[in-house]
């Protein structure tokens, strides 16, 4: 019993020790240990800031990509800006303690304990934040697909069929009993850009959740017809898949992910199998809907067996009149005279009401005044024609023939046929036709490439003109519309065999070939050539892109003694060998000019050395497993193009020293398995070659350059000297793009080989280079104020400018060089970009530079530059001058001390007035965004983001101090953003409201459609009268929820769901500073 007691009690003394002297001595930690453990949350703070910073950079780069940062990451970020605020004001404030106690004998050890025990809580709060920043590079997610909408739209014809046709499909889309839908016309009649303004309406009228479109074609291929359809849903999954079945089933799961989806089937041909496709219908999905377009009526009924309601749509002919109306509006006032007008009616009248064959005809006939060439034109349209041409109207015939007919050069009509042997709904690249006419000598009286692609470039801007081609959102390319290549197919049926996309398993069984000039198999399956192809006429030969691996024999190309263009490239997804294996393959070709062969694997590559007339050989992303020595025997060469391309040795400066006749080439992006390219002697070899105009070329490290070397005097370039952390797009015509990065020093001391190439450059991007302060510094160049310096031309033609990663730059121009106004500095800027520049300060473009930019600068771009107060300084001069009226985009991002954007003593010196877009973010200092005087000129501002600066207070600021003289003059004023479609207004903390002290001034915003209001708890009204103002605004997007309007204004809306709405609770968590 005694030992029973015994061990109780010293249980309890344990218990006892632990509740009493183990927390005295935490308390004595706190006390001796506070110097060391401020030290320690220091330490924690600078670990945060960088953490921070690499956070911020991925963020950065992955904006420019258009991802969405993920919300845990901006939490993230904002609990760590929150936590390193507080850590060092509580290290700065709070740690030098010198506080007595006893009359001053004794330190404060309670404050000293309460310190200590504070630095500890925070240090351990900031190794809880570094754990929880560790994302692994998980920071975004894509962003959403750019959704139907984006499709640029066509001018739809406002008249009686096309409004008809558009009511009944309309209505039909709101019938919930209807979920297919079928439009046929006859080829021209403008079912294509009627069903696409149908999908942009559909989805803005919120029809549905989304709408996707494909083109099917002639030929449906099920991949391509699927992966358009995924692209829009920007479901990139599917692409890593190769099996059709597994493909479908995983687009139905995703189409059956959205509630109510519109799917558009463009171009329909015969009865399509929607389940191959992956498209759900019937019960399977009944919120998805189908609108086909189609010719042929019958499409329309037997796809429609499907469904137990359908709706078919006619789309009619313009009437005589809209068709006289849209013939006044293409060729303008030129049919007014009564000498023209009635034979013009006629002319109007044959092309039969197909809006096709209005524009085209109108256009070839614009600027015709001649009574006798329009009486020809009605006969030529009147006499009878083909009827074999499947599906194509014989007015569409006569009408575009005419067009044809009526080109008023052959170089305009060849190459209006050579576009046709492209497949159906195919992008045409400009660069190709480009470099076949250079093959065919196509373009006459041209000597150099340039004068030929620039003379492509204008023959093909007449054809777009003309309305034979199609311009293309794509850049670069060119399109044609299916009845226009219908056409042009049969125009040139006697000269072209065009077989073009028709999937082809089997070379086609022809009796002969020998009556034509060019071939075209582009895109089909086809693995088995014939031994010997008789064509002793044949100049153009394509046969790229089939998905079959084939080889030529070795007699293939020997009756092909006239081939001036061969075509044999492969997509980059195949992994093909190159298809001429024998080395005699063109032993007897003595003609061929232009050889393509991008995408081909290569081991031995003698065969080329026997072309000695090649002119242009392609071989853009090429694989060589053996150097291609034998280019160097192709003495006539004038463009060689290896892009990309990548070399398992090294490419040897022997293989371009004897191409005497290079005008243009190609060495961008090469990769090699061997360290060494581009080597020295390879860009040394280029001062070899005397004719060189055209150069890319990406080069890893500067130290490749020799120091005395000179470029040749290039006309144009894409030049890349370091590693680029962005991708530089080729482009072909005169793109003068020269990017350099880690280089040293100023510019004084940069090569003079790289002054020369600045003199010609358009685009520059300088990054990386720690050293560099100022572009210009007259005073380091030494430079007189009185002289005329030549070396202020180096930057005379630059238009592009990005400056990224600059450590020590202090800004554009240095104060000695801003001394004089007799100087021209950069009289043709367009774009300026600053990024990452942590040394620049106060101001970004004073007012002796702004004054030199104001005519051109369309575009200003500012990221992370965290010491910079103002971007623009207006002085005290320049009365009248409207600086800035050409900018048009204006993008402030992450400048913490940025103080200022416009700050003006009077609104003569800015005017805005062709300002579209301005985004303003993660600028902290900033107390408002516009002045009174600087926002009455915002004519053309069409969308305004503003976010996650914490001290603004309104947008527009009424009250500034800008004299009593201009209030008054104000008093009268109405504000109207008239143009303003786009309003976003995001994380403002102390936003009181779009313009709270505007007491006299009513706001309206006639355009705006969007307007997000998401954490802006202090709005307490949005304008002084609102009432009105906003006609097409239906909804507000409120934290992240749509609210409709529901009749209020814009002030009855904060009222409502903003002053009313509970205030959130504080973070219980939290710990006041200091204690």
């Amino acid at each position: 019993m005694a030992m029973a007691v015994c061990d109780a009690l010293t249980s309890i003394g344990r218990k006892v020790v632990e509740l009493s002297v183990e927390p005295v001595g935490r308390q004595f930690d706190y006390v001796f240990y506070r110097v060391k453990y401020s030290e320690e949350l220091r330490k924690q703070v600078q670990n945060l800031e960088a953490q921070r910073k690499d956070v911020l950079d991925s963020i950065d780069v992955a904006k420019r990509n258009r991802e969405e940062i993920l919300e845990n990451v901006k939490n993230w970020i904002d609990k760590v800006n929150g936590f390193i605020l507080e850590a060092k004001e509580f290290l700065e404030g709070g740690t030098n303690v010198n506080q007595k106690c006893l009359n001053g004998w004794f330190p404060d050890l309670v404050t000293r304990r309460r310190l200590g025990k504070a630095a500890k809580n925070k240090t351990e709060e900031a190794k809880e934040l570094g754990k929880e920043g560790t994302f692994n590079n998980n920071i975004s997610k894509p962003a959403p697909p750019l959704g139907i909408e984006s499709i640029p739209s066509e001018q739809l014809v406002p008249y009686a069929s096309r409004d008809l046709a558009m009511t009944n499909v309309m209505e039909a889309l709101s019938d919930d009993n209807i979920n297919f839908i079928g439009i046929h016309g006859i080829g021209g009649v403008g079912k294509t850009t009627l069903v696409t303004e149908i999908g942009k309406k559909a989805k803005s009228d919120k029809f549905f959740d989304d709408a996707v479109m494909a083109v099917v074609s002639q030929n449906p291929d099920i991949k391509k017809i699927q992966g358009q359809i995924a692209s829009w849903l920007g479901f990139t999954e599917l692409n890593e898949k190769e099996n059709e079945i597994e493909r479908a089933s995983m687009l139905c799961a995703r189409l059956n992910d959205v509630k109510k989806i519109l799917v558009i089937l463009d171009d329909v041909w015969a009865k399509l199998n929607l389940a191959n496709v992956g498209i759900p219908f019937g019960n399977d999905h009944p919120g998805c809907k189908i609108i086909i377009t189609t010719r042929r009526k019958q499409v329309c009924r037997t796809m429609g067996n499907e469904w137990e309601k359908t709706k078919i749509v006619w789309l009619d002919v313009l009437s005589e009149q809209d068709s006289w109306g849209l013939f006044r509006k293409n060729i303008g006032d030129v049919v007014a005279s009564s000498a023209l007008n009635d034979v013009a009616r006629e002319v109007c009248k044959e092309c039969g009401g197909l809006p096709i064959a209005v524009v085209t005809v109108a256009k070839a006939m614009k600027g015709k005044s001649n009574l006798e060439e329009w009486k020809n034109a009605a006969q030529e349209l009147k006499k009878s024609v083909p009827t074999n041409i499947e599906d194509v109207d014989q007015q569409v015939y006569k009408s575009l023939r005419l067009s044809y007919d009526y080109l008023q050069d052959e170089e305009a009509k060849d190459c209006f046929l050579l576009c046709s042997l492209f497949p159906e709904d195919h992008d045409i690249v400009v660069e190709d036709l480009v470099r076949y006419g250079m093959g065919l000598k196509l373009f006459k009286n041209v000597d150099t490439v340039q004068e030929t692609r620039s003379r492509a470039k204008l023959v093909i801007n007449n054809l777009i003109a003309s309305c034979l081609l199609l311009a293309n959102y794509k850049q670069g390319c060119i399109k044609m519309h299916d009845v226009v290549r219908d056409v042009a197919i049969f125009i040139g049926s006697k000269k072209y065999f065009v077989r073009a996309g028709r999937n082809l398993k089997d070379w086609p069984n022809m009796d002969s070939l020998d009556q034509y000039i060019g071939i075209s198999l582009i895109r089909n399956q086809i693995s088995n050539l014939p031994e010997v192809l008789e064509c002793p006429k044949l100049q153009i030969l394509l046969l790229q892109y089939n998905k079959n691996e084939w080889s030529c024999s070795h007699e293939f190309f020997s009756r092909m003694n006239a081939l001036n263009v061969l075509d044999l490239s492969q997509q980059l997804d195949y992994d093909f060998d190159n298809p001429i294996r024998s080395p005699d393959a063109f032993n007897n070709q003595t003609c061929l000019r232009t050889l393509v062969l991008d995408g081909i694997k290569f081991g031995d590559t003698k065969f080329l050395g026997q072309l000695k007339t090649l002119e242009v050989l392609s071989l853009r992303h090429a694989f060589f497993s053996e150097a291609p020595n034998a280019i160097r025997e192709l003495t006539n060469l004038r463009l060689l193009d290896m892009t990309e391309s990548h070399h398992e040795f090294p490419i040897l400066a022997a293989m371009v020293l004897p191409l005497f006749h290079l005008e243009e080439l190609y060495l961008f992006g090469i990769t090699s398995s061997s360290i060494g390219y581009p080597a020295v002697e390879v860009v040394a070899a280029l001062r070899s070659l005397p004719r060189l105009k055209m150069l890319t070329i990406s080069i890893p490290d500067i130290v490749y350059i020799p120091k005395d070397f000179v470029f040749p005097e290039l006309e144009s370039f894409i030049i890349v000297i370091g590693k680029s952390r962005y991708q530089v797009r080729v482009e072909y015509i005169s793109p003068n793009y020269l990017k350099v990065g880690n280089l040293v020093g100023s510019m004084v001391n940069w090569s003079k080989w790289l002054k020369m190439v600045l003199k010609r450059a358009t685009r520059l991007r300088i990054e990386s280079c720690s050293q560099l302060e100022y572009l210009i510094d007259t005073e380091e160049w030494g430079i007189s104020s009185q002289a005329q310096p030549r070396d202020l031309q180096l930057l005379f033609n630059l238009e592009e400018l990005e400056l990224e990663d600059l450590d020590s730059f202090k800004g554009i121009c240095a104060a000695s060089a801003l001394t004089t106004s007799s100087w021209e500095w950069f009289p043709k800027l367009r774009s300026l970009v600053v990024d990452k520049c942590p040394s620049l300060s106060t101001v970004l473009l004073p007012f002796n530079l702004l004054q030199r930019l104001q005519q051109h600068l369309e575009m200003l771009v500012v990221f992370k530059c965290e010491k910079l107060e103002q971007v623009f300084d207006f002085g005290s001069e320049g009365e009248g001058m409207k600086l800035l009226s050409s900018l048009s985009v204006l993008s402030l991002w992450n400048l913490p001390r940025l103080k200022h954007i416009l700050n003006c003593s009077s609104r003569q010196h800015v005017q805005l007035c062709n300002l579209r877009y301005m985004r303003v973010e993660s600028c902290g200092k900033l107390k408002y965004v516009f002045q009174l005087s600087i926002a009455q000129a915002l004519h053309q501002l069409k969308q305004l983001c503003v976010s996650d600066c914490e001290e603004i207070k309104e947008i527009v600021a009424a009250k500034q101090n800008e004299g009593q003289q201009e209030k008054e003059e104000r008093v009268d004023y109405k504000m109207v953003f008239k143009s303003l479609r786009n309003l976003s207004l995001e994380d403002l903390p102390n936003l009181s409201g779009f313009c709270a002290g505007g007491d006299d001034f009513p706001f309206e915003w006639p355009s705006l459609e969007q307007l997000v209001l998401d954490e802006c708890p202090k709005m307490k009204t949005f304008a002084a009268t609102t009432s009105g103002s906003t006609p097409k605004l239906k909804e507000i997007r409120l934290d992240r929820s749509v609210i409709p309007l529901q009749g209020m204004d814009l002030n009855q809306f904060v009222q409502n769901h903003i002053i009313s709405k509970p205030p959130k609770l504080p973070n219980s968590n939290s710990e006041t500073l200091g204690h």
